[in-house]
């Protein structure tokens, strides 16, 4: 028995029920997840940013407007296109946004771990400003992917759902 009587006493901490969180989310959350959905999307716009780096090793340039316009449109493509064909497939606005935002952050992994694999494999065969190079492929813009790509994706959900829903109803008249 010690001298103060509160700290025999047990009192909760914040992390009592981290356990059952986590059992939660595993059990409950993570099955539910779109992961199959949302995996070729996200590395088909992950792709893009290493194809892009990998581009601007080899053939770097001043004017960057063109090749610029180019990577960012058919990142927002494949954006739309998985908003697009998710929303589609289960008829819910939702299921296209869930399946669009997990492709996105899919993509930033892909783009930062195949982006320096890329620079240090190249960086073996040529010679390269390695912390520059480097430097550039952990560039990846995650807050214009979440953005430009969710409301470019969100657009194109919408565009399927309307679709869907117009096409229920032509046919619902005939």
């Amino acid at each position: 028995m010690s001298v103060n009587p509160a700290a025999d006493q047990s009192t909760a901490s914040v992390f009592d029920g981290l356990p059952e969180l986590l059992r939660d989310l595993r059990h409950e959350l993570l099955p539910r997840v779109p992961w199959r959905a949302a995996a070729l999307w996200g590395v088909g716009l992950g792709a893009t940013f290493v194809i892009r780096g990998v581009y601007d090793i080899f053939n770097p340039t001043t004017d960057w407007a063109l090749r610029s316009g180019w990577s960012t449109m058919s990142g927002l493509a494949i954006c739309f296109c998985a908003g697009f064909h998710s929303a589609w497939r289960r008829k819910d606005f939702g299921y296209g946004g869930a399946v669009l935002m997990l492709a996105i952050l899919i993509a930033f992994v892909v783009a930062i771990f195949g982006g320096v694999a890329s620079v240090l494999v190249i960086s073996t065969f040529h010679k390269l400003d390695l912390s520059r190079q480097l430097y550039w492929a952990l560039d990846v813009p995650l807050q214009a992917m979440v953005l430009l790509g969710g409301s470019v994706g969100a657009v194109g959900a919408a565009i399927a759902l309307g679709i869907t829903r117009l096409r229920a109803r032509t046919v619902l008249q005939s």
